[in-house]
């Protein structure tokens, strides 16, 4: 599943990353706005979002 995150108001970018939980690994994608300084991503399984500075 690919969430998108934020307004997209720059150059979105589809990235994928390993995830792993409970001794699983699972791979998935997300759509990531780029902002001048910060990067606004969603993390499944997750409730809260992530800031992440470049």
């Amino acid at each position: 599943m690919a969430i998108r995150v934020g307004v997209v108001d720059d150059v979105v970018e589809k990235i994928s990353y390993i995830n792993q939980e409970d001794g699983k690994v699972t791979g998935h994608d997300i759509n990531v706005a780029i902002y001048p300084a910060k990067i606004f991503s969603y993390k499944r399984g997750q409730d809260r979002k992530r800031q992440v500075a470049i």
